[in-house]
């Protein structure tokens, strides 16, 4: 496809990073996205392209366009910010190649451009990701919402699914997203009972599951059913550490749920 080289226009083109970028993209295998396919964009669309881009205008003041604003792109991207809003000659490029998932990328341009957004426990990971790396706070405040609802149990929301959650939790414990390991908390206090028929619940991190069981959200059936798993959980972590006393985490702060119990 050929572009028109406009200095009022920048074309951003995103490709994943398992791809060769020395190797052109065919054709076929591009998909040029403008504001009116974003208007009528499905949750649920598939990505079947190896590459995406977009026609960005330069220009402050569009009565009626349908390509996007670069001016939304530099006030709520701080990434897009440094990258466009220069003075330097880079910033003046016709074409910027940014390396990154494609359904992530795609989801990050939602939301500058306040379009609907689908977020799931598979993809919550992602879009956290997406929203540091673009500096995108929108993005943020959509991912502690939807963990917000998710912890609150509002109907209509999946049930949690661990293996993603432990995930998500790790990633914001290093990343010192305090916020949202509260919330994540009380996603998974709230859904306790389920996670502890999960084979992964012996994965649950020592810091999240502490922090679950002095949650108020915490939900179970029955307290035999909670010191088991708890039992299985630490049985589990004995069999790691050849001294349980020198371990990351104190087995006995978690077996302090489990006596009350028993006796």
């Amino acid at each position: 496809m050929a572009w028109p080289s406009d200095d009022c226009f920048v074309i951003l083109e995103c490709r994943d990073s398992d791809d060769d970028l020395h190797q052109p993209e065919p054709s076929s295998q591009e998909l040029l996205l403008s504001t009116e396919d974003f208007q009528g964009w499905g949750l649920s669309t598939e990505l079947r392209h190896r590459s995406v881009k977009i026609k960005a205008d330069r220009r402050r003041q569009v009565l009626c366009s349908c390509w996007f604003r670069l001016r939304m792109l530099l006030e709520k991207s701080s990434y897009f910010s440094g990258l466009l809003g220069g003075s330097f000659s880079e910033s003046r490029q016709e074409h910027m190649l940014v390396v990154w998932n494609l359904e992530s990328f795609v989801s990050v341009l939602k939301c500058i451009y306040e379009c609907p957004l689908d977020i799931s426990w598979k993809n919550l990971l992602p879009l956290i990701e997406s929203a540091l790396y673009f500096g995108v706070e929108a993005l943020l405040i959509r991912c502690k919402n939807w963990c917000s609802e998710a912890s609150s149990g509002q109907k209509g929301l999946e049930q949690i699914h661990l293996d993603d959650l432990i995930h998500v939790w790790n990633f914001c414990s290093q990343n010192a997203l305090d916020f949202l390991l509260e919330l994540l908390s009380g996603c998974l206090a709230r859904d306790l009972m389920h996670a502890m028929s999960c084979q992964s619940f012996v994965n649950v991190p020592y810091a999240l599951l502490i922090s679950c069981l002095e949650h108020p959200y915490l939900t179970i059936e029955s307290e035999r059913h909670l010191a088991e798993a708890l039992l299985i959980w630490t049985d589990d972590k004995l069999r790691q550490v050849e001294n349980p006393g020198q371990s990351d985490y104190d087995i006995i702060s978690v077996l302090k749920h489990v006596y009350p119990i028993i006796l």
